[in-house]
């Protein structure tokens, strides 16, 4: 079990970040554009999401466990009719990550970080910590940073603001 488990988030990340050979194409039409920024044909997408999807039915040991096939497949097939047009990588798996995570499987989720190293390094910003709000108080539950942080804590501050107030606007 925890072979394959390991098995399907190693697959998972490499069917994102992977260097395929319609991103080597677009090098040659957008040479000075960030790998995460251009654009890939829509069939090439549904191609890797076809990929994902049969890689989490083959790998995943009960992949309906939490959310039922009659649930997810409207979501799997809404997911395709969005792609209808060419998109980058990032926006890709801005499309992506929710439709997995409405699995609700903790190991199976998609984490982007070559992605996300790129878009860090071409000046792009991103929030590098998971928190939980309930309404009232912001927890940290994980952070993606080199620094050690209490997770755990409450949060009382985001860049100077009151955290509560900052989760709702961002949230919206």
């Amino acid at each position: 079990m925890i072979k394959s488990n390991m098995l399907l988030s190693i697959l998972l990340l490499c069917l994102i970040l992977s260097e395929s050979t319609f991103s080597k194409e677009q090098n040659v039409t957008e040479p000075n554009k960030p790998d995460y920024l251009k654009e890939i044909p829509p069939d090439k997408l549904k191609e890797d999401l076809d990929l994902l999807f049969k890689t989490i039915e083959e790998v995943h040991p009960n992949m309906y466990a939490y959310t039922s096939k009659e649930e997810f497949d409207p979501l799997s097939e809404k997911l395709y009719e969005s792609i209808d047009h060419p998109m980058n990588r990032l926006e890709f798996y801005k499309l992506v990550a929710p439709v997995v995570a409405k699995l609700k499987s903790g190991h199976t989720l998609i984490t982007p970080w070559q992605l996300f190293q790129e878009y860090l390094q071409n000046g792009g910003k991103v929030f590098p910590i998971e928190l939980h709000w309930d309404g009232e108080c912001v927890v940290l539950n994980d952070a993606y940073t080199p620094i050690a942080l209490p997770l755990g804590g409450t949060i009382l501050e985001i860049n100077g603001g009151n955290a509560p107030k900052v989760i709702r606007r961002i949230s919206r």
